[in-house]
């Protein structure tokens, strides 16, 4: 496990939904897998809330996988245009922020400052940029993800002022 997501883990506090469920290629299969999905986010749902859960953090949990759910529901409404498909699932282009563009939101978001300075030369493991490359899968279908990066930002911040005590103590920071 990696060195921070040991400590992490340790301090599981709030929300963390796991759902599996086996799926089929046989067409006949695939509309109980669509209910069974379905019928699984709403018992986690429901569980969520039957243990306490807040009901901001569990309609936040509940949208971000709405997007997934949406392209896994495409996909076994038509197994066979999907059988050996193998596509990226990302938010491309449209999704993606630099890291001045995500320092931008996180100023907005928050109302701190950070000071920005670079290296002129990359470093190992530098990656200078990254984009899903989901043509593959926009040119088999029309769906998108809804969510924006600044929704994602903000709901991230949302979680990290919520559990800022636990975060502390699992990255061992004192300032």
């Amino acid at each position: 496990m990696p060195r921070l997501a040991a400590p992490l883990a340790a301090h599981r506090e709030g929300i963390c939904v796991s759902i599996y469920i086996p799926t089929t290629p046989l067409s006949q299969e695939t509309a109980h897998d669509r209910i069974e999905l379905k019928n699984m986010v709403k018992s986690a749902e429901q569980q969520l809330h039957d243990a306490g859960a807040d009901k901001r953090e569990i309609a936040a949990t509940v949208e971000h996988i709405d997007d997934l759910i949406d392209l896994v529901e495409l996909q076994l409404g038509e197994p066979e245009g999907w059988r050996g498909v193998t596509a990226n699932v990302g938010g491309g282009r449209d999704g993606s922020l630099s890291l001045l563009e995500a320092t931008a939101l996180c100023r907005e978001l928050t109302g701190k400052q950070v000071p920005i300075g670079s290296e002129p030369e990359n470093r190992p493991g530098d990656v200078p940029i990254y984009l899903s490359d989901c043509a593959r899968l926009y040119s088999l279908t029309s769906w998108r993800p809804k969510r924006s990066p600044r929704e994602t930002l903000a709901d991230l911040l949302d979680w990290v002022v919520e559990h800022e005590d636990a975060l502390r103590v699992a990255l061992n920071f004192d300032g």
